[in-house]
């Protein structure tokens, strides 16, 4: 049956944390990426110059201040994703729908729910007792931040590693007056630092990426 509301509803409760979930990944790369252009930038020995690295900045603050959206409206962002269905015409053929007397295109014989009778009736609700939408989210989030941080881990924590020997042991020709090693360092161990906390703390970077998160009734999501 098309379409249905209860649906609608947790498409945007999943899309709502998996959004903000995006977001943290995308600031986290493109933030990292920006500080270390502009050093590079800022650094002549490297015979870069501010000019010729200007795309490069614009292109990560646009991208970082996009993540930045996804982080702090995601809900926005879920009702973009995931639109609301009109009932005034059916979704299969889009006959003009007034006065129906059964929930049934008399165009096409599409079978409808409930909220193309009169009045708008809601689609059935949520089963009373079932997890709300928040936890709902959050236990989705949960496997998805645990196998995101063992990527993270792998991918930043060999970097870091190396990093640190880098900029620590003088007897490999870098030191803290590196600014260019010493930026690449901090933004590894930040990477790797974040992807054991996504698998250790799972549960409470999951229950933030659901902060905010409202159920929304379902007769808003109908049309």
């Amino acid at each position: 049956m098309i379409p249905n509301a209860s649906d609608i509803v947790r498409w945007r409760a999943a899309a709502f944390g998996l959004v903000r979930f995006v977001g943290v990944v995308l600031a986290f790369q493109h933030g990292g990426s920006l500080a270390m252009t502009v050093v590079y930038a800022l650094d002549g020995s490297l015979g870069f110059g501010m000019a010729y690295v200007a795309p490069s900045i614009a292109y990560a603050v646009v991208m970082f201040l996009l993540a930045l959206t996804f982080v702090i409206v995601p809900g926005s962002w879920a009702r973009w994703l995931v639109p609301s269905r009109s009932s005034s015409a059916c979704p299969g053929c889009r006959y003009p729908l007034h006065d129906l007397a059964t929930p049934q295109c008399p165009e096409c014989g599409l079978e409808l729910t409930p909220e193309f009778l009169p009045g708008g009736a809601a689609a059935p609700g949520i089963p009373p007792g079932d997890l709300t939408m928040r936890a709902k989210a959050r236990a989705m989030m949960i496997p998805v931040s645990r196998l995101a941080g063992v990527v993270l881990v792998l991918v930043y924590g060999f970097g870091a590693t190396m990093d640190v020997l880098e900029v620590f042991f003088d007897g490999l020709g870098y030191g803290l007056d590196d600014r260019e090693g010493t930026v690449a360092m901090v933004y590894r161990l930040a990477g790797a630092a974040l992807g054991l906390f996504m698998i250790f703390g799972a549960e409470r970077f999951a229950h933030w990426l659901a902060f905010g998160l409202r159920r929304e009734p379902e007769d808003a999501v109908s049309g």
